[in-house]
């Protein structure tokens, strides 16, 4: 399902992760995400925020000064809006069952259909579950 280039978006974890640490995002999707970062459309569920500083924890990241101070740095120089994590997405989030048992993924997937967002994700497993489930997504690594 194509979206339209003015269209709100929803980072998952490791896109925002990887454009954070200026890594690993394909220049057609840095400019959707810096555009909608410009533009206040650019979103950030408080369920990455949680996976972020739990990779930190388990040295899968290093995050200094600290995760939370880095964490903080990143999501006000970045001009991520938090989306709140609604009884409605929780909902649609716990319908899912044909996605992955990734919580997070799940939520993210929940959040984007409640909210009508677009999907950022380089994760396979996560694109292939918003296509089936017609939720329309940017493949960060183009």
């Amino acid at each position: 399902m194509t979206s339209s280039a003015n269209d709100p978006l929803l980072l998952d974890t490791c896109a925002f992760i990887d454009w954070s640490l200026g890594a690993r995002v394909g220049k057609t999707a840095l400019r959707r995400i810096e555009a909608a970062a410009h533009d206040g459309r650019l979103y950030l569920s408080p369920l990455s925020v949680q996976e972020t500083m739990r990779l930190a924890e388990k040295g899968r990241l290093d995050l200094r000064p600290t995760p939370r101070s880095w964490l903080q740095r990143a999501v006000r120089t970045m001009h991520v809006t938090e989306l709140p994590f609604t009884w409605e997405a929780a909902e649609e989030a716990g319908s899912l069952v044909d996605v992955n048992g990734d919580p997070v993924d799940r939520g993210l997937l929940g959040a984007s259909i409640a909210g009508g967002l677009v999907l950022v994700t380089r994760d396979d497993d996560l694109l292939d579950a918003a296509g089936r489930k017609g939720v329309r997504t940017v493949d960060s690594r183009r």
